[in-house]
């Protein structure tokens, strides 16, 4: 009896071990997320392009399956965290941080105050 529950044990171990050495590669393909901080130039709810000129100059994110903080607006400032998927740009959040929103009518329609 007590072999048998030796040999139970072992097994367990070699099983344990082994599910820790097939998963090591997929832990090894990590997502590297990076952000970048300006100002909105333009969003296209349609294609769900979000265009954001900062330092580096402008750059498009596609934020289809992004957390949004709330509507974004052109000209206020916004933070996206994103990583690079087959060479685009995909958000995973956009956070605005403040800034002149727009005033004016059109896509974004018109805000009074």
């Amino acid at each position: 009896m007590m072999v048998r529950i030796s040999l139970v044990m072992i097994a367990l171990l070699i099983a344990v071990s082994l599910v820790g050495f097939v998963q090591a590669p997929i832990a090894s393909a990590v997502v590297v997320d990076h952000s970048y901080r300006g100002h909105v130039t333009s969003y296209d709810q349609a294609t769900n392009i979000l265009v954001v000129n900062g330092k580096e100059g402008e750059k498009s994110f596609d934020v289809a399956n992004a957390h949004v903080s709330s509507m974004l607006q052109p000209n206020e400032l916004v933070t996206v965290r994103y990583f690079d998927k087959e060479g685009s740009m995909v958000a995973s959040s956009v956070r605005v941080l403040g800034g002149e929103p727009y005033l004016g009518g059109g896509a974004y329609g018109k805000r009074t105050y």
